[in-house]
C-alpha cells in the first residue's frame, strides 16, 4: 500500500490522493500530440480527453453585446428625458409610455450587461439561454412601437439580428459535440 497524503481543495474540503500517481499506476513512457490533456485522477489515470481549440470569434463574441446594450441604455435615457420634456428631446409617444419604455430599456440593457460581463464570456450555459431575450426584447420594443402609432423605426429589427451574431457564433463553446 501506498503512503497517502491529505491535500486542502478550498476551506474544509479534503481528498485522500497517493503521494506520486506514476508511481501507483505504472509509468507511461508515450508522447501524446498535443491535442490530448491526460487525466490525472486515481480512479482512472489512463483516460484521456480531447481539447478543442477555441477560434478567436467564439472567444471574443460576448464583445458584440457590449455596444449594443449601451445603445439600448443610452436610448432608453432619452425616452425617460423625453417623458419629462427635458433636454429638448421629444417622442410621439405619450408620457406614460415613453417612461415605461425608458425604464424598460434601461433596466434591461444594464441587466443584460450584467450577465454579458460576469457570467457570458465565461461560457455558463444558463446566461446563453436568458440572453435569447435580447431578440426577443428587440422585436417586441419594434412591435410595440408599431402597435402605439411610431413611425416604422428600423433600429430594433437592425439590434435582433445584431444580438443573434454573438448567440450564434459561440454556440460550440457552450454545447461542445459528445465524444464517443
Amino acid at each position: 500500500m501506498h503512503a497517502h497524503t491529505v491535500t486542502r481543495k478550498g476551506q474544509g474540503w479534503y481528498r485522500w490522493l497517493p503521494d506520486d500517481l506514476e508511481e501507483h499506476y505504472g509509468q507511461s513512457r508515450r508522447e501524446f500530440p498535443r491535442c490530448f490533456i491526460r487525466k490525472r485522477a486515481p480512479f482512472d489515470a489512463m483516460a484521456f480527453t480531447a481539447v478543442r481549440t477555441e477560434k478567436a470569434y467564439e472567444k471574443h463574441a460576448w464583445v458584440i453585446f457590449i455596444p449594443l446594450q449601451v445603445l439600448v441604455i443610452f436610448f432608453g435615457l432619452s425616452y425617460i428625458l423625453a417623458a419629462f420634456d427635458l433636454g429638448g428631446v421629444r417622442t410621439s409617444f405619450p408620457r406614460d409610455a415613453a417612461l415605461q419604455i425608458g425604464l424598460t430599456s434601461v433596466a434591461f440593457g444594464i441587466v443584460t450587461l450584467l450577465i454579458v460581463l460576469k457570467w457570458y464570456r465565461r461560457a455558463v450555459a444558463w446566461a446563453w439561454y436568458g440572453l435569447w431575450t435580447a431578440p426577443i426584447f428587440f422585436v417586441a420594443r419594434f412591435l410595440e412601437g408599431v402597435f402605439l402609432g411610431e413611425e416604422a423605426n428600423p433600429g430594433p429589427p437592425l439590434f435582433a439580428i445584431l444580438s443573434l451574431v454573438p448567440l450564434l457564433l459561440p454556440y460550440r463553446k457552450f454545447f461542445p459535440r459528445k465524444q464517443p
